[in-house]
């Protein structure tokens, strides 16, 4: 069975499969009575969606020792749920979650899948924060690795992303602070630059004089060169015999503003023209041109796209100006100029399956930390800090 991509799971069957990483694994603990609910996870796809699942007790046994942060598994017979609207747990903002049943299988992928990432984040617009500091309170264990890890990092101002906070509000105040709950995590100076915008535009032009594939190593994820007549991939210096084939059309594509280089990507252009490399290739070889450049890649020419384009490190560095597209999406599939994505929730609120009421922010990004005091209470220990938003760029932030 052919995986499916989280945005594209519906309440209305349970024969799925998916291949998902898990990014954040927690236990779900009654507060009031200390029981254990069951197991709350955070998966992610290849395209950076991201989607709650909840393993009730009674089923936890099942898959509690195969259960592992990181891990990449393939998922498959589940029931998908769409949120009510009156739930006081909710770990992402997608209005979709996943219940483990019986029949679920959670298999181990044991080698590394490099398409998905290590994390994935959904971060609040500028437009969303009133302001540009907010103090958060790390509890017990956290507040211990928090201050491990920022005295690993000797810079003044160290990117932070903090994801799946509790959002409180003081009384006396009504100033609004974060703290931790079991679903929270940190990450300081994350290797994590590549973003993704989408944009309206035109294909001008389908270069037929660049190399329409590229010989791929699967395993390295990564290009396949030839050295001394010999396939070598370029990440593991292996000599592969047959290396795999994968679609890469260069194009010059425009909108109001100008015109861009983007390269499309292997898995839309099979997803658009429902054949793959070989089958182009056994095509010319059949018209007697096997030099050619496929016709059916050149007439992706004055075709319009919504285009998701990543945003990657070199391309904020100015080191490349050519782009490289995530997804392509026919215009005549959008509601008006608007990419159809999961509406908002108006309450998004906290974490894991238990009975709470305090609500969340998902995630804060690129925040630079000064520690204010570290505190003892009689039961439990606190580090508190006082984070300011690096809105845009890491220069002119406040001191």
């Amino acid at each position: 069975m052919s995986s499916t991509m989280l945005c594209s799971l519906t309440a209305e069957k349970i024969v799925w499969s998916i291949r998902v990483r898990a990014q954040a694994v927690w236990k779900g603990i009654n507060r009031r009575t200390n029981d254990f609910k069951g197991f709350n996870i955070v998966f992610i796809d290849e395209q950076d969606s991201r989607i709650h699942a909840f393993i009730s007790e009674k089923l936890s046994d099942g898959f509690a020792e195969d259960l592992e942060e990181g891990r990449v598994y393939t998922l498959s017979n589940f029931k998908v749920h769409k949120y009510k609207g009156d739930e006081n747990n909710r770990a992402v903002r997608n209005e979709m979650h996943i219940y483990f049943e019986n029949q679920t299988k959670l298999k181990k992928i044991d080698t590394d899948v490099p398409l998905i990432k290590k994390y994935a984040f959904d971060p609040f617009g500028l437009q969303d924060i009133p302001k540009n500091e907010v103090v958060v309170t790390f509890f017990n264990e956290l507040g211990k690795e928090f201050q491990i890890a920022l005295k690993e990092h000797n810079e003044d101002k160290v990117p932070i992303i903090i994801a799946s906070s509790k959002v409180n509000k003081y009384e006396a105040t009504g100033e609004i602070y974060l703290t931790n709950y079991p679903a929270t995590r940190f990450y300081i100076n994350p290797n994590h630059y590549s973003k993704n915008i989408s944009c309206h535009v035109t294909v001008k032009k389908v270069d037929d004089q660049c190399t329409w594939y590229d010989n791929w190593h699967i395993k390295c994820d990564k290009a396949v060169t030839i050295v001394d007549g010999r396939y070598r991939c370029t990440n593991c210096k292996r000599n592969l015999p047959y290396p795999d084939k994968r679609f890469r059309i260069c194009t010059l594509c425009s909108d109001d503003s100008g015109v861009l280089q983007i390269i499309f990507p292997d898995e839309e252009i099979q997803r658009i023209i429902g054949k793959d490399v070989y089958d182009l290739e056994n095509e010319n070889r059949e018209a007697g041109s096997e030099k050619r450049f496929p016709p059916i890649l050149k007439a992706f020419e004055n075709r319009d796209f919504i285009i998701t384009l990543i945003i990657s490190k070199e391309i904020i560095l100015k080191e490349s100006t050519v782009y490289t597209a995530k997804k392509l999406t026919d215009p005549v599939e959008m509601l008006g100029d608007r990419i159809p994505v999961h509406p908002l929730s108006p309450n998004i609120e906290e974490l894991s399956m238990n009975t709470v009421t305090d609500p969340i922010v998902n995630e804060m990004s690129y925040i630079s930390p000064q520690l204010l005091s570290h505190q003892t209470a009689p039961e439990e220990e606190r580090t508190k800090y006082l984070l300011r938003w690096n809105l845009m760029t890491m220069k002119g932030m406040p001191n």
